[in-house]
């Protein structure tokens, strides 16, 4: 059966209305330092063929500067990178999308990213193309899972408004980075490993080839939501090894052999430079002297609940993520649960991504809106309440879940008006502010 043909109408337009509100609030949102530092790298690699912003004569700067940007190739001394190049600490591939682009644009529009003027509308542009329809294509693939699963229409309206309108890629549809497409393929490659291991396709070797190939660009936008595609690989090998095994990992390799390509070739290691700390530190860096949320210290503890039910909180901020938290506890205690594994293994990619950010980071995302990293878990835990939804009839149940929707809403459409600057959550008002 063609999953396609049983979406409503409803669904669909809510997909068109959810990207038209994006891009309503896209006026006057600030770039920030996540696009600066992608369109640095633009810049050098149309006009220099390099990736090293050193390329960038002194005497004509851009009309903007970044702090993410990380020093490669040198001698450390004293825990000082000396010697290096220079380059943007993002990973490559969202940066080679962009530099195409713009290139695209160029001989027929003719922006120019030294032109002041120009900047604004060259990354309005860039982020339509990949960021706002990347939220709509996340959308469109969030509803078939839900098919998949032959969630009700009303559940899977539900939920398609709390991603749609109650979780932070609505705040980030509409500025550079690499979190929402990230989560955009995070969620077409989820379709087809459960799609495919539940039978509901036929198991054509294109559809396993679409798993490999869209997964590991996934892993190689938004590196740490790869644990969600490693789960799913490794169910799809459980239920097709053979397949998985011809068609998967082939496809896989390409985006992989890029990414790796140019990681060794600019930085010469395989590794994401935000593994090497000394690339952070070299002279005149932002980062030997951070300044703001940046610099925190918080004790773990601390920490951990701000990013989850605290001023920058999952859950604080966007409670309709608790239904994935509670059905994974109902599904605990319901042998018959209907998608155990699924929701057990949501659960699982969950707890080993926060241990992950708990441990190794400090700043919450820096000045964003909430913690930001978690984006590609949201529609996990919105795909984990779907059956608890599902057979939830009791009113008073959801009033309380209609509640959840609203305040998440409040926060998302926050998110979608605020600039890069610490403290602007609404919990701080209540908590405190972060610094």
């Amino acid at each position: 059966m063609n999953l396609m043909t049983r979406s409503t109408w409803k669904e669909c337009a809510l997909i068109v209305i959810a990207a038209a509100m994006a891009l309503a609030w896209m006026p006057g949102r600030p770039l920030g330092d996540p696009a600066y530092s992608r369109l640095s790298t633009v810049h050098t690699l149309s006009e220099f063929g390099t990736w090293s912003l050193d390329a960038i004569p002194r005497d004509e700067p851009l009309p903007f500067s970044t702090v993410d940007k990380v020093m490669v190739g040198g001698r450390v001394l004293n825990g000082v990178t000396v010697d290096g190049r220079m380059i943007s600490s993002k990973p490559p591939l969202l940066p080679l999308a962009m530099t195409a682009l713009y290139q695209l644009q160029k001989p027929i529009i003719g922006w120019d990213l030294r032109n002041k003027d120009d900047v604004i509308p060259i990354a309005r542009y860039m982020t339509v193309v990949l960021i706002t329809s990347s939220y709509a294509v996340g959308l469109l693939f969030f509803m078939n899972i839900l098919l998949v699963f032959n969630i009700r229409p009303a559940i899977r309206l539900v939920l398609m408004v709390s991603l749609a309108f109650g979780s932070q890629m609505f705040g980030f549809a509409t500025i550079i980075n690499n979190h929402v497409p990230g989560t955009a393929m995070l969620l077409v490659a989820l379709y087809f490993a459960i799609a495919l291991g539940q039978g509901a396709v036929s198991p054509s070797a294109w559809r396993f080839g679409a798993f490999g190939f869209v997964g590991a660009f996934a892993c190689t936008i938004d590196m740490p939501a790869g644990v969600f595609i490693v789960i799913a690989g490794l169910y799809l090998l459980m239920r097709h090894p053979r397949s998985t095994m011809l068609y998967v990992i082939p496809a896989a390799a390409i985006p992989l052999a890029i990414h790796f390509g140019v990681m060794i070739a600019v930085t010469d290691s395989p590794l994401p430079v935000q593994t090497r700390e000394a690339a952070y530190y070299y002279q005149g860096s932002y980062w030997r002297h951070p300044v703001g949320i940046d610099a925190l210290n918080e004790p773990k503890a601390i920490y951990a609940f701000h990013m989850t039910f605290g001023r920058k909180g999952l859950f604080s901020l966007y409670p309709i993520m608790l239904a994935g938290i509670a059905a994974a506890g109902w599904t605990l205690t319901r042998r018959g649960a209907p998608q155990r594994g699924f929701v057990f293994a949501g659960f699982a990619g969950f707890i080993v991504l926060t241990l992950y950010y708990c441990l190794s980071t400090n700043n919450y995302g820096g000045e964003s809106y909430g913690f930001r990293w978690y984006i590609p878990v949201m529609p996990v835990l919105l795909l984990m309440a779907a059956p608890l939804l599902n057979e939830m009839r009791a009113t008073w149940r959801w009033g309380f879940v209609v509640t959840m929707m609203v305040v998440s809403a409040v926060s998302a459409f926050e998110c979608a008006r605020t600039d890069w600057q610490a403290s602007q959550e609404w919990t701080c008002r209540i908590l405190g502010p972060s610094v």
